[in-house]
């Protein structure tokens, strides 16, 4: 073979002239990373630490701040030939990335994962460089320097990772509010054409009796008419007791079940967004005409659905309609009402973990047995987190999903019955004449 062909096979060989060049632009590009990074936490941990509404984060913001700055103090000392305190730098320079990574496993685990602890893997790696390396073409650090770092960093990450775990904690011991219902019987009035109601006047009572703000998410409210007989069961084998209880869950031994109807009912008693500062309370009357010849009993409950207030702000509903035509007779009134609001995040590292989320509120009505009849024997209320249409269908129940466990979500479910028709026992505060 010719010796031109014979050059032409040949494989280039590595240059040793080209390893020092290779390390030093290695080194440059993970320097520029490292920078990057830094100048991003300077800039996330100071608008969190200024800005953000809830304490922990600010906290956190600081910490963020913090290490940032530590990152771009690493840089000029690495240049400036002290790789021991740049190293130290570095290695602060990786909580930024390790918060977020941990604030998004925390909440709900998304691809998002990946990229935050890329975040904390470039001043991790630039760490170790130095620490192993020092800069190109200068001694490494002594093993005195290197137990100093490691001392100061775990002294710093040690408070950092419970101020991230009191940030990230999932409301457990979620309050609630203390909801009262109250009813009477203020009046009876006879209409023109000799039909008698009963007024009943309904009283509900919410007041938060905790430590901490609670925001109303959902509320509904219902009175339900009944018609209930006596019976008497001289044995007590003669009592259907599973029958009713499978068709109406629950029986009376001297009480037959009686036919219900619902005959008064919001979807909104409380407005939604409203703030319970600690105790604070809200009260709502509502007057009810319930037809005495027709019922007996006067059946009422309500629903409160509450979060914590410094992990969630709610603006005004985007949207907010029925799923079906309201204007159809029949099936189309127990479809539920639909009501979309955005979540505002509490600040820039919620913003980057939890992205932008969506809070929807159905409300519906509970048809009889037979639906084309019409009738209708109590509402109810739902609410759900997620960040697109997709997730909010798959989340049946806010408090059991994990958001709604972040949020401190509670349902607050509230009930009372009263005899309409009858002679009421005398006041015995009132001197009989």
């Amino acid at each position: 073979m010719p010796a031109k062909l014979q050059l032409m096979h040949r494989r280039p060989r590595w240059d040793p002239r080209w390893t020092p060049c290779l390390v030093r632009w290695s080194f440059g590009a993970l320097m520029v990373t490292v920078l990057a990074i830094g100048a991003g936490s300077l800039m996330l941990g100071g608008h969190d630490a200024l800005l953000s509404y809830r304490p922990t984060e600010r906290l956190l913001g600081v910490v963020i701040a913090v290490a940032g700055l530590a990152s771009l103090t690493g840089i000029a000392l690495i240049w400036q030939g002290r790789p021991g305190l740049a190293a130290l730098g570095f290695a602060l320079g990786t909580l930024p990335g390790f918060s977020l990574t941990i604030l998004q496993v925390s909440f709900d685990q998304s691809s998002r994962t990946a990229c935050w602890l890329l975040v904390s893997v470039a001043p991790a790696v630039a760490a170790i460089v130095t620490l192993l390396f020092g800069r190109p073409g200068s001694s490494r650090p002594s093993d005195t320097v290197l137990a100093a770092v490691v001392a100061a960093v775990t002294a710093v990450a040690v408070p950092a990772a419970g101020l991230l775990v009191s940030a990230l904690r999932p409301n457990t011991d979620a309050q609630k509010p203390d909801v009262r219902l109250g009813m009477t019987v203020v009046a009876e009035r006879t209409e023109p054409n000799g039909k008698r109601y009963a007024l009943v006047d309904i009283r509900v009572d919410a007041a938060n009796i905790g430590k901490r703000s609670l925001t109303v998410l959902a509320s509904r409210y219902a009175a339900v008419a009944v018609k209930a007989t006596a019976r008497d069961m001289p044995a007590q084998s003669d009592w259907p007791l599973g029958e009713e209880l499978t068709s109406d869950e629950w029986s009376g031994r001297y009480e037959t079940p009686g036919p219900a109807t619902l005959i008064e009912t919001s979807f909104e008693f409380v407005v939604s967004g409203t703030v319970l500062e600690p105790g604070q309370h809200v009260c709502n009357n509502f007057l009810v005409y319930a037809p005495v010849e027709e019922y007996n009993t006067v059946q009422s409950s309500i629903t409160l659905v509450t979060a914590v207030t410094d992990r969630l702000h709610l603006e005004e509903p985007q949207e907010k309609e029925p799923r079906v035509d309201y204007t159809e007779i029949g099936t189309a009134l127990a479809e539920p009402v639909r009501s979309v609001t955005r979540i505002v995040p509490t600040s820039w590292t919620a913003r980057l973990t939890r992205g932008f989320l969506l809070l929807e509120v159905d409300s519906g009505l509970d048809p009889e047995d037979e639906p084309a009849s019409g009738n209708y024997t109590e509402s109810w209320v739902e609410v759900a987190f997620g960040h697109d249409r997709r997730e909010l269908e798959a989340d049946p129940q806010s408090s059991e999903s994990k958001m709604g466990k972040f949020f401190g979500t509670n349902y607050t479910d509230v009930e009372a019955q009263l005899a309409i028709d009858g002679r009421r026992p005398a006041d015995p505060s009132v001197p009989a004449r």
